[in-house]
C-alpha cells in the first residue's frame, strides 16, 4: 500500500513539474525584454537611420506585449497549485514601459532631427531669396537657382511633413514624448514655406522685368568673348610655354602667366554658359580654350616634376658623400621614375622631359 501511494505521489509530482515547466515557458517568451540591455539595443536601432515607420512597428510590438500581459490571469491554476502571477506581470510590465519609453525618446530625436533639417533649409533659402535684385548676371543666375531650389524643396518638404504628422499621431497614441510640440513646429514650418512662396513670386517678377534688357547685353558679351578667345589662342601659340627652342625655366615662367590668364577666360566661359542656359540660348563652345586647357594641364605636370627633380639633384650635389643616405636616394629616384611613367605621352618630346 505504501509503494502504491509513493508511485501515485511520484507520478503526480512529475505531472505537476511538467505543468509548471509549461507555465514557465509561457512566461519565458518575454525573456528578451530583460536579457537584452534596452538602452544599447535601441541606440543601435536608431543609429541605422531607419524610416520612422520602423519606430511605429517597435512601439506596436511593445503594446502587443502589454496586451498579452493583460490577458494573463492574476491567479493561474497549475495542477494542484495556485500560482500568483501578478508580481510577474507587474515586473514584465515595468520592463515593457522602459522599452516603450526608450523607443519613444529615440523616435522624438529622429523627428527633431528631420524638423531641424527642414527649418535650416527654409531659413537658408529665404536668406538667399530676399537678397536685392541687380542687373548683374551672376546675381540673376543665383536668384533663379534659388527660386528653383525653393520650388523643389517646398514640394519635398511637404512629402516629409505628412509622414511626420502621422508619426505624431502614433506618439500620442502610445503616450510617448511631446507630440503637440512637434505638431506646432510642423504648422510653423508650413507657414514659413508659405511666406517663402510669396517672396519667390515677387522675386520672379523682379527678375522677369530686368532680364529682357540683359539678353542683348549677353549676346554682345558673347561676341566680344569669342574675339578675346581667338586673340588669346594666337598669343599662346606665338608666345606660350609650348614654343619650340625655349629653355625649361623660361617655359615655366610663361606657363604661370598663361595659367592665370586661362583661369580668367574659363571663369568667363562658365559665366556665359550659365547665362545662355538661363535664357535658353545655344551654348557656345570654344575649341581653342579646350585645347589650351589640356596642354597647360599636361605641361603643368611636366614642369612640376621637372622642378622637383632638379631641386633634389641640386640638394644631392650640395650634400657630402658621408652624409648621403643611399637608401633614401634610391627610394626618391624610384618615386620620380614612377611619376615620369605616369606623364602624358604628349609631353615626352619636350626638352624638360
Amino acid at each position: 500500500e505504501i509503494v502504491k501511494h509513493i508511485l501515485l505521489l511520484t507520478g503526480g509530482v512529475y505531472g505537476l513539474r511538467k505543468l509548471i515547466d509549461e507555465f514557465v515557458i509561457s512566461v519565458s517568451r518575454f525573456s528578451y525584454l530583460w536579457t537584452k540591455d534596452y538602452k544599447t539595443a535601441i541606440k543601435q536601432f536608431a543609429s541605422k537611420n531607419r524610416p520612422l515607420e520602423h519606430y511605429e512597428e517597435e512601439l506596436n510590438g511593445c503594446q502587443a506585449v502589454a496586451d498579452e500581459l493583460g490577458i494573463l490571469q492574476d491567479i493561474c491554476i497549475v495542477g494542484c497549485l495556485s500560482v500568483d502571477s501578478q508580481p510577474v506581470k507587474e515586473s514584465i510590465g515595468r520592463v515593457v514601459l522602459q522599452w516603450r519609453s526608450q523607443y519613444g525618446k529615440a523616435l522624438g530625436n529622429a523627428v527633431e532631427e528631420r524638423l531641424t533639417f527642414l527649418y535650416d533649409k527654409v531659413e537658408s533659402i529665404t536668406k538667399k531669396a530676399v537678397l536685392p535684385t541687380t542687373e548683374d548676371f551672376t546675381v540673376i543666375k543665383d536668384q533663379l537657382d534659388t527660386l528653383h531650389e525653393a520650388h523643389h524643396w517646398e514640394w519635398l518638404s511637404e512629402t516629409q511633413l505628412l509622414p511626420l504628422e502621422d508619426i505624431c499621431a502614433v506618439m500620442e497614441h502610445h503616450q510617448v514624448q511631446r507630440p503637440t510640440e512637434y505638431m506646432d513646429r510642423i504648422y510653423d514650418l508650413r507657414a514659413k514655406w508659405k511666406r517663402l512662396r510669396v517672396v519667390a513670386v515677387e522675386k520672379r517678377e523682379q527678375v522677369t522685368k530686368i532680364q529682357h534688357c540683359y539678353k542683348q547685353d549677353l549676346l554682345l558679351s558673347v561676341q566680344k568673348f569669342g574675339v578675346e578667345v581667338q586673340c588669346f589662342h594666337n598669343d599662346y601659340i606665338a608666345n606660350g610655354p609650348s614654343v619650340t627652342g625655349i629653355s625649361p625655366p623660361e617655359a615655366i615662367e610663361r606657363l604661370k602667366r598663361f595659367q592665370r590668364i586661362l583661369q580668367d577666360k574659363l571663369r568667363h566661359w562658365e559665366l556665359h554658359m550659365g547665362a545662355e542656359e538661363v535664357f535658353g540660348y545655344e551654348q557656345h563652345t570654344y575649341p581653342e580654350l579646350a585645347f589650351i586647357t589640356r596642354e597647360v594641364a599636361s605641361l603643368d605636370k611636366l614642369y612640376t616634376l621637372y622642378l622637383s627633380v632638379t631641386g633634389r639633384i641640386d640638394h644631392f650635389i650640395d650634400t657630402l658623400w658621408k652624409n648621403l643616405q643611399i637608401k633614401s636616394c634610391v627610394e626618391e629616384f624610384a618615386k620620380m621614375q614612377e611619376q615620369i611613367k605616369r606623364l602624358p605621352p604628349s609631353v615626352k618630346h619636350w626638352p624638360a622631359y
